[in-house]
């Protein structure tokens, strides 16, 4: 490795509170999760900065200009890995981000939007550093990361559940920061791979679905659809697995309404037709405007090429993670005040932006 020549970033698997600890072996480190866009910077002297982001694309030094000064004093070829944020933190910071050109430098923007940069990891310091345990790479951090804007990342060490909840609370609901990264203070940093030496804490997303079909006989799964509101058909979003009571409880409410027949009303992939999609083919069918919503919480939510129809059929929105959590009463809540494909749109990009 060298500087000038991007590394793929260690990807965070997603964990939850009650775990991180237990996988780390009661020490771990608490990355807080910025509302930002990560990027991968590589300094060498005597030639400027550069800036990648996740997907190797290089960026403008130039739209960065206060953050060059801090990196221009560096004697050392280094590579950090670190965020780009707005100054004013949580989702206003994240509007500065959105607001700020990544090509060409706007003057008047940059004066209107402040940045910072803040560093989370060392990867090259006159030599590799990929090998070493995190908490060294930290310690060399804290050491060589001094300036106006560019910053180290906040973290903590956690050793208790008390500590790393209420680390957490304040991350999330104070600062309204993304959420935390846990690290495994004793792991190298596994670059381009996924894994709990990184976990990433975040808050699950709360959507209300309508179920549109079940799987098996009987049932031990259901498909779950939103509503488009501009065309007055639902688009399917996820199947997710049921059992015990809720089962019983979703059973009771559409078992009647079950039909062999696709309803209209519901926009189904083509590419369920595909051999490799044959097992996501609902069993039975419900017509959604007949049917029940449930709230589902899930971990995070994706967007990529899969047998969903949420917000399009090449690539459409669907759930990682999901649980059902309850079943929403009728005069509560309706098929058609179910979440809206916009509405996920609009959770994806504030996620992951």
């Amino acid at each position: 490795m060298k500087p000038g020549t991007p590394i793929p970033f260690q990807k965070a698997v997603n964990g939850n509170l009650e775990n991180a600890l237990r996988q780390h072996k009661g020490r771990t480190q608490a990355d807080i999760k910025y509302n930002g866009q990560r990027t991968e910077v590589h300094i060498m002297p005597g030639q400027g900065p550069c800036f990648f982001s996740k997907n190797f694309v290089e960026l403008n030094p130039r739209c960065f200009p206060e953050l060059l000064p801090d990196l221009e004093r560096y004697r050392i070829a280094t590579i950090f890995d670190a965020e780009i944020v707005g100054t004013a933190g949580g989702a206003e910071g994240l509007v500065a981000i959105q607001r700020r050109p990544k090509k060409n430098p706007d003057h008047a923007k940059v004066a209107e939007y402040p940045i910072q940069l803040r560093v989370f990891d060392v990867l090259y310091y006159g030599q590799s550093m990929l090998d070493a345990s995190l908490d060294e790479r930290r310690g060399l951090l804290e050491k060589i990361v001094v300036g106006k804007n560019v910053l180290a990342a906040e973290s903590r060490h956690i050793s208790t559940q008390q500590d790393l909840v209420a680390f957490y609370m304040d991350v999330v609901h104070t600062r309204k920061e993304e959420g935390l990264v846990a690290k495994d203070r004793t792991a190298p940093y596994l670059a381009g791979k996924e894994s709990k030496t990184w976990l990433k804490l975040k808050e699950f997303e709360t959507l209300d679905l309508v179920v549109g079909g079940v799987y098996n006989n009987p049932f031990n799964a259901v498909l779950l659809c939103a509503y488009n509101d501009a065309t007055g058909t639902y688009e399917t979003v996820v199947k997710v697995g049921v059992t015990g009571e809720l089962q019983q409880e979703i059973a009771t409410s559409i078992g009647s309404q079950l039909t062999n027949s696709p309803p209209p009303n519901i926009v189904f992939n083509p590419k369920l037709q595909k051999k490799t999609y044959q097992r996501k083919i609902p069993t039975a069918y419900v017509n959604p405007d007949k049917s029940i919503v449930v709230t589902v919480k899930a971990q995070d939510i994706s967007y990529n090429d899969n047998w969903h129809s949420c917000g399009g059929l090449d690539k459409a929105y669907s759930l990682l993670i999901p649980v059902i959590t309850h079943i929403r009463e009728p005069t509560d809540k309706g098929p058609r005040d179910a979440t809206r494909p916009a509405q996920i749109a609009e959770l994806f990009a504030a996620q992951h932006f």
